[in-house]
Formats: structure tokens, C-alpha cells, sequence
């Protein structure tokens, strides 16, 4: 493990360089996709190592449209015990950008998951006088992220972190009995943009304490 926290420090050492004089720097910019390539595989090959490749979110709370034989109605679903996994397949998304002069660096760019699963253990849902209860699977094809390091007079920091592309959402849904699965079903059929913004923040604030805590090290 030390071996692979040297090897992380080294590669970012050579992307980010050292801390500013606190003037303005005039930077020169260059390609870095190959440094942050090897950094990129270092950072998920020790997430694998420690065992911390998934991550806990925050709770699902939301009222879902949901229509079945024209009938429309609002349905609460409470999801909890959400965990987002496959955090250690953390890519690059295109051309990375070091700008830099010698005593500052800046690096930005953008990082990509081909798939990534949030699965929430407990959710429960009301359609109409019928109550269910089970697991929400989401998951998460291509989401992209926006992000900015610079180390300067107050060292190597992620300055932004954002969602650039939320990618495409497939949901699914294990019922715990007969009735739950009848929930479950309209449930499935009705998901969408009405949750969308909430798993796409539980999303961003888990990865970017993945990458705080890994990519930027």
C-alpha cells in the first residue's frame, strides 16, 4: 500500500508541480492526458486495495407522477440505505489541459463511469390504496463530470466538481411480496426525470469525495 500512495504522489507530483509565490502566473498549457492516465489507474487500483470502491448516499425522497390504465396519480416513494458502487472505474472523458508555469499548476478536465449502480436496500411506495416495499436500483450508463485542480499557496485542491452529463438511467425494482411487486411494477414504468436531479446530486457528492479523496492525493 505504501508502494502505491508513493507511486499516486510521485505521478501528481509531476502533473501539479508546487505551490505558488502568490503572484499571478502566466501559465504555459500542455496536454496531460498520459500523466493523468497513469494517475487515474494508480487512484482506483488503491480504492480497490482499501476497499472503498463503493460509497454511502444520501436518502430518495420524492412524489412520482405515476399513470396506469388513465389513471394519474401522485405516489411517495421513500428510498434509504442507498449505496453507489463501481467508484473504481473512474476514466478519463477526454483531453486533459495542464497549465502551468514553475512554481503553479492547474489541471481540468473531464472524468467519465461507464456504469455506475446506486442501490437503495429499503424503499417503500404508495400507489393509489396499495402500499409496497423492497429494493430501487438505479443505474447509471456514461455519466460525465466536470472538474478543476490547482495546487498553488494552499497545495493540491479540487477547486469545481460538477455533473456535465447525467448519462442515460435504467431503474429497477425487487418487490418483497405480491403486493409490493404490483407497486413495483407501475413504480418501474413511471420513473424519470421526476427523480433525476436527486440521484444525479447523490451521484456528484459521492464521486467527487471519491476523487477528493483518491485522484487529487
Amino acid at each position: 500500500m505504501l508502494h502505491t500512495l508513493i507511486t499516486i504522489s510521485a505521478l501528481l507530483l509531476g502533473v501539479f508541480g508546487q505551490p505558488t509565490n502568490g503572484d499571478i502566473p502566466i501559465l504555459d498549457c500542455v496536454n496531460a492526458s498520459a500523466n493523468i492516465d497513469k494517475v487515474l489507474d494508480a487512484s482506483n487500483e488503491q480504492m480497490k486495495r482499501d476497499n472503498r470502491n463503493t460509497a454511502s448516499v444520501g436518502d430518495l425522497v420524492e412524489d412520482v407522477t405515476t399513470s396506469i390504465l388513465g389513471l394519474t396519480i401522485s405516489t411517495p416513494v421513500t428510498a434509504t440505505e442507498g449505496t453507489l458502487s463501481s467508484l473504481d472505474t473512474l476514466e478519463r472523458a477526454g483531453n486533459e489541459t495542464d497549465c502551468a508555469d514553475k512554481n503553479f499548476k492547474e489541471i481540468e478536465g473531464r472524468l467519465k463511469f461507464d456504469q455506475l449502480v446506486l442501490t437503495f436496500k429499503s424503499t417503500k411506495a404508495k400507489f393509489w390504496f396499495m402500499e409496497g416495499e423492497g429494493q430501487l436500483i438505479v443505474t447509471v450508463k456514461n455519466p460525465v463530470f466536470n472538474y478543476f485542480i490547482a495546487n498553488g499557496t494552499m497545495g493540491c485542491r479540487l477547486w469545481s466538481f460538477s455533473s456535465a452529463n447525467p448519462g442515460d438511467f435504467e431503474y429497477s425494482v425487487i418487490p418483497s411480496g405480491l403486493e409490493s411487486r404490483l407497486v413495483g411494477y407501475v413504480l418501474r414504468l413511471n420513473l424519470g426525470h421526476e427523480i433525476i436531479e436527486s440521484v444525479v446530486t447523490s451521484l456528484t457528492d459521492a464521486v467527487r469525495s471519491s476523487v477528493e479523496a483518491y485522484f487529487t492525493k
